[in-house]
């Protein structure tokens, strides 16, 4: 379909959803009805809007495209469906899925690993083949080729990782909004899109998929350009780079700029910027696939040391929370099974309930910090500033007699004298 059959039809639909006949048109022998009512008028108007936001909404969540990842499968080429390629594959799979879960790439070198990787076979619950145009190079000759999906067993692969005392990054992940910038010869300093180079955002995606990394790819329409200039991008001028990304609504922003020196090294500059702080990243090489790589290694062993969970079966220290607009049964319950479902979260149990609030003990695997990102980047609970305190009735920032000690300064946060503060904004919330 011609790309601008296609927009028409997008914009038929859209017209068509507002209320606009697509086959109306300019009566010739009556010409303009002047008698027409201001209603009628204003009901042509409220359409129009209608449909000029309807379009909006939908081109924004066009250009909104994220790359998402299923963190327990891996894809491979193979030039037969035979055992000893399958478990090849297996192995090689594994191993991906090690680094992508764990969040790091020295997951591989522990020794509950490699024995692991031995028997790798025994952790895939799914495999299937699909035909490809693509083909592989073996003996010097092009054999056609098969893709290999591998599906592997999302418990068996987290209690490996726990026999190996690693981390688990759960699939809760921060979407991460990237700016590829590149100075190019007789081009100058440019944003690049997929048309601009095509080999280099092949191998961002490529990178991002294997370490787990959910991505959204700017649209570089108009707006980006005038937003973020190439020079400002170069630059790293983080102003400017948080005031074009805020349209995307991303948990983090990343800028990679790179170049190629007049000896054909690449050398890559990577900007993180995450929770009201940056990070610089640096990589080179002579192959632009390899720079892009390790630069997208570096940002995920970054993001995985602050939401990776090193899982422990110690139950003391319990976080203690207090949560309102908790005002039903059903409210209740769905409370306590979002609470459950958190990675970071082994247990939850109910201390106490006083009208529409709830006093929660939070059994957790890793320190306080990783329980505050699981929920931030959940957006289910929000904080809130109320405080319940044992044997009293709810407390109100600002409330205290002058000199007194309010009642959440008296303990460390997450204790019972200064529990976190939430309320319940999931399904269901008033």
């Amino acid at each position: 379909m011609p790309a601008r059959f296609g927009i028409n039809l997008f914009y038929t639909y859209v017209f068509a959803k507002a209320g606009f006949s697509t086959k109306a048109g300019f009566n010739k022998k009556a010409g303009f009805n002047k008698k027409a009512s201001f209603e009628k008028a204003e009901g042509w108007r409220r359409r129009w809007l209608a449909a000029v936001a309807l379009v909006a909404c939908l081109a924004s969540a066009f250009g909104r495209a994220e790359q998402l990842v299923d963190l327990y499968q891996t894809e491979t080429l193979v030039a037969s469906q035979s055992s000893r390629e399958r478990a090849q594959a297996a192995t090689d799979g594994l191993a991906e899925v090690v680094v992508r879960i764990s969040g790091t790439l020295s997951a591989l070198q522990a020794q509950a690993v490699i024995d692991g990787m031995r028997r790798a076979q025994k952790y895939v619950y799914q495999f299937q083949y699909a035909s490809t145009d693509e083909t592989l190079t073996i003996d010097d000759k092009e054999v056609p080729a098969s893709r290999l999906i591998l599906k592997f067993s999302p418990q068996g692969v987290e209690r490996l990782l726990r026999q190996a005392s690693l981390p688990v990054w759960p699939a809760n992940r921060p979407s991460l909004l990237v700016w590829m910038v590149v100075d190019g010869a007789g081009q100058g300093r440019h944003l690049a899109g997929p048309a601009d180079d095509p080999q280099a955002l092949d191998a961002l995606n490529a990178a991002a998929a294997r370490r787990g990394l959910p991505l959204l790819a700017p649209l570089l329409d108009l707006e980006d350009r005038v937003a973020l200039p190439g020079e400002a991008a170069w630059r790293l001028a983080e102003d400017r780079i948080l005031a074009a990304s805020r349209r995307y609504q991303s948990d983090a922003v990343l800028v990679g700029r790179y170049s190629r020196t007049s000896q054909g090294e690449w050398r890559a500059t990577w900007l993180l910027l995450h929770k009201g702080q940056s990070r610089l990243f640096d990589s080179v090489g002579f192959a632009l696939d390899t720079v892009i790589a390790a630069g997208v290694n570096q940002v995920a062993d970054h993001l995985a040391g602050m939401y990776a969970i090193v899982p422990g079966d110690d139950d003391s220290g319990a976080v203690v929370m207090q949560l309102t607009g908790v005002a039903d049964f059903t409210r209740y319950v769905r409370v306590l099974d979002y609470l459950q479902k958190l990675a970071v979260v082994r247990r939850a149990h109910l201390a106490a309930v006083r009208g529409d609030d709830l006093l929660l003990h939070l059994y957790t695997d890793g320190d306080l910090g990783l329980l505050l990102n699981a929920l931030a980047l959940d957006r289910q609970l929000v904080p809130s500033d109320a405080v319940i305190t044992p044997g009293a009735g709810t407390a109100q920032p600002g409330t205290a007699e002058p000199g007194t000690a309010m009642p959440w300064q008296l303990g460390p946060r997450g204790s019972i004298h200064n529990p976190l503060r939430y309320r319940w904004a999931g399904p269901g919330a008033r």
